[in-house]
């Protein structure tokens, strides 16, 4: 995809190919890992921990944008190989999601008892002290989570994106492992499945912190209790943006399961979840391609290299392309892999599949142009649309399900064309913004 006359194209081209091999092994493992997951909490469990697992990623809205903010300022830095400016960002951005995870924690126990979250994820009165104490646990360590992950920030930001994609795949292959053992011995409880997968994470995630600020990157170990003012206001400056964009993005992508929850049932967020997991496969294959180009984007807009920024954009849009027919292809032989997958308890209707494979076409695009925007810091746009669309996409979801009676694939349809709207905006300001002809705020 990447021209081949930079050094830094040949650091992504290598990161490329290393992260289609652990990209890949967690694309092999989360095919069986569904059926695992169905077979170990029943298709009403799964359910219930996917809308939760839902629930929880509107919470990622509370680093308030500081991860996007840190990673562009970073790349910037480390491009300029000003190692104390960047050590100072590091320092500054790891004290500060510290600081709100821990205040974070303290507020959720807080309002804990006086939440009515039977309510919100229509969990079964079985089932519901269970419930409770795993909401505990996943909520309080997926705070924590927050400052660890900050990690893949500065390998992304030094144009490493293949080290993110090896840690995934170490992370999915334990957690695998242990669920895998637990069916065997017959110890099923939801409480095991939602912890086992929130402390593996942390445990990784807090071992590849000291094992990298220990050795290959202590020039930028964070230092304890150090925070700039300054950088903190650029950081947020920037990330303020971020957090809105991450807040909508959120109510846009994140909010199906809740509300097939709510109209429907926790059976049928397992139905639409295989038909998004099945179709999913081309959007973690694209990423595989575009994760790299935000961080590779900044470097070549800081040094002013606009011809590798052209180059590379047509040569994303020709390989999504290629995506976008294998989807097509995915899509006629989507009843057959359903049922050796999932067997013929879970049936998935034809319009969800055709609608999911539309949807996944539409965003692997989006993720081009977007990836753009943010590298070059040009988001306001991104901004205005993404908070309309989020405005939009629930009311529409509800109207295209309910209303229009078209059950599960309205719900999609409704995130399809929220994600057309901003894909042609995008499209457009890219044009403006590389052809040097973008005026106010199509040059924000």
């Amino acid at each position: 995809m990447f021209s081949n006359f930079s050094v830094r194209s040949s650091k992504i081209l290598k990161h490329i190919g290393l992260n289609f091999l652990y990209k890949g092994g967690s694309i092999l493992i989360s095919f069986f890992f569904i059926p695992l997951s169905i077979r170990y909490l029943g298709s009403e469990g799964y359910g219930i921990w996917l809308t939760l697992f839902s629930f929880i990623a509107w919470f990622n809205f509370f680093d308030f944008g500081l991860g996007h903010g840190l990673r562009n300022y970073l790349t910037k830095t480390l491009a300029a190989e000003n190692f104390s400016l960047a050590k100072r960002y590091v320092s500054t951005a790891y004290n500060c999601i510290f600081i709100f995870s821990i205040i974070l924690i303290v507020i959720f126990f807080f309002l804990f008892d006086y939440i009515n979250w039977q309510s919100i994820f229509k969990v079964p009165d079985y089932e519901m002290s269970n419930f409770l104490v795993l909401i505990k646990i996943v909520i309080s360590t997926f705070f924590l989570n927050l400052g660890l992950k900050l990690v893949n920030i500065i390998f992304f930001a030094s144009l490493k994106p293949s080290i993110p994609g090896f840690i995934a795949f170490i992370n999915n292959f334990i957690t695998f492992s242990i669920i895998t053992f637990l069916l065997f011995i017959d110890i099923k409880s939801l409480v095991y499945y939602g912890t086992t997968i929130v402390l593996v994470q942390s445990i990784i995630l807090l071992t590849i912190n000291i094992i990298i600020f220990s050795n290959k990157y202590n020039h930028l170990k964070p230092d304890l209790f150090y925070i700039d003012k300054q950088l903190a206001r650029n950081i947020f400056g920037l990330g303020g943006k971020f957090f809105l964009i991450q807040i909508a993005a959120i109510v846009l992508y994140s909010s199906d399961n809740m509300i097939i929850t709510h109209l429907f049932s926790p059976e049928d967020v397992t139905t639409y979840n295989v038909a998004y997991k099945y179709f999913g496969i081309i959007t973690m294959i694209a990423t595989l391609f575009l994760a790299p180009m935000w961080s590779a984007i900044t470097d070549a807009n800081e040094v002013g290299d606009f011809l590798w920024i052209r180059r590379n954009i047509k040569k994303a849009i020709f390989l999504v392309t290629g995506f976008s027919f294998l989807a097509i292809i995915m899509f006629f032989f989507a009843s057959i892999v359903y049922k050796i997958w999932v067997g013929n308890k879970i049936i998935i209707p034809e319009l969800l599949s055709f609608n999911m494979m539309l949807y996944v076409i539409s965003s692997i695009y989006l993720q081009i142009f977007s990836m753009y925007l943010n590298g070059v810091g040009k988001i306001k746009v991104q901004l205005t649309i993404g908070v309309l669309m989020a405005i939009i996409n629930i009311p529409l979801s509800i109207y295209l399900s309910k209303y229009i009676n078209l059950g599960l694939s309205g719900i999609i349809m409704a995130t399809l064309i929220c994600n057309l709207i901003p894909l042609l905006t995008f499209i457009i300001q890219y044009n403006k913004i590389i052809s040097n002809k973008a005026k106010g705020i199509w040059n924000e």
